[in-house]
Order: C-alpha cells, then sequence, then structure tokens
C-alpha cells in the first residue's frame, strides 16, 4: 500500500466515523464479512446505526478504478446476485481524476457513488465530499455474525498497521 492510499484511507475513515457518524468503522476485511479469508478484500466497510453496510474502495488512478471490474463484486451487482452484504457501493478517488473517474463509474459500475478526497484544507484538515450518492442495493441488514467477523478483522488491521509502524 502506497502513501497516498494510506493517506486516503485514513481520511475516510475519519469521514465515516466522525462525519458521518457512523458508529462502526474497519479497513481492509473480507467484502462477504465471512469468517473465510478467500474472495475480495474491502478497503474500507462502514456499518450504520441502522445496521447498513456501507463498501468504500480506493483508487488512487483512473486506470486502478478501471481495473476494478475484474473484481467478482462489481460482476456480482451487474447480475444481481448479491452474495456481498453491503447496502451502498463507493469508490474513493482523488480530486484530480474526479472529471475522468465520473465517466468511467457511469459506464462500468452506474450502482457506485463516487467520494472525492481533496488535500485542500478550508477546515484545517484533508476532507471528504460526496460527487455521486450510491445507489442502495435491497438486502437484509447486516447480522449479529457479520458484525462479530468485522470486530475481529478490525482488531487484526490495527496490528498489522502497528506492525508496520514499528
Amino acid at each position: 500500500m502506497n502513501t497516498k492510499e494510506l493517506f486516503m484511507k485514513s481520511v475516510l475513515t475519519r469521514y465515516w466515523r466522525f462525519e458521518k457518524r457512523v458508529p462502526m468503522v474497519s479497513i481492509e476485511v473480507s467484502a462477504r464479512l465471512s469468517n473465510s479469508s478467500r474472495g475480495d478484500r474491502a478497503d474500507i466497510l462502514a456499518i450504520t446505526k441502522d445496521n447498513y453496510l456501507i463498501q468504500t474502495e480506493i483508487k488512487t488512478s483512473l486506470q486502478d478504478l478501471k481495473s476494478d471490474i475484474k473484481k467478482k463484486v462489481h460482476r456480482d451487482c451487474k447480475d444481481k446476485i448479491f452474495a456481498y452484504p453491503m447496502h451502498y457501493f463507493y469508490f474513493a478517488i482523488p480530486e484530480n481524476i474526479l472529471s475522468e473517474s465520473r465517466e468511467v463509474t457511469q459506464e462500468l459500475f452506474p450502482y457506485a457513488g463516487i467520494l472525492v478526497v481533496s488535500k485542500n484544507k478550508p477546515l484545517g484538515y484533508p476532507y471528504v465530499y460526496i460527487s455521486k450518492v450510491a445507489k442502495q442495493f435491497r438486502k437484509p441488514k447486516v447480522s449479529k455474525a457479520q458484525i462479530n467477523v468485522m470486530n475481529k478483522s478490525m482488531s487484526s488491521s490495527i496490528c498489522g498497521l502497528l506492525q508496520k509502524l514499528v
């Protein structure tokens, strides 16, 4: 993971937890919220107070965004299979690729929303704004078992970050 991705991940985690007041945010967790380590991992998962799941994938370049089409989560969304428990899917991008990302997202990922991470600091720190609202998938709410998986993964992610720092 490069410095730009780490920066965006920290800004987005703060955005979901403190600006949007989502009670549970986790990084690098199984996108299916299963105990299996196989399959796609989400950059950020957030569970709202109403137990809706929001998945956010960080893309630092246009090529990175386009190549995401290979992931199973997008095939499932297009085919309406919904093996993934998410209710909303967002791409988070840096401001400098916004206009091109809108076109790509509209063509390849029409269900996805776009969050823009801005380095401009009108509030004294980098901020996030919504460029496109994600469409809601009609699914059951996240279960207690899935929340437990997310909790365990969150602890592992924190330990992994600590090891990188030390």
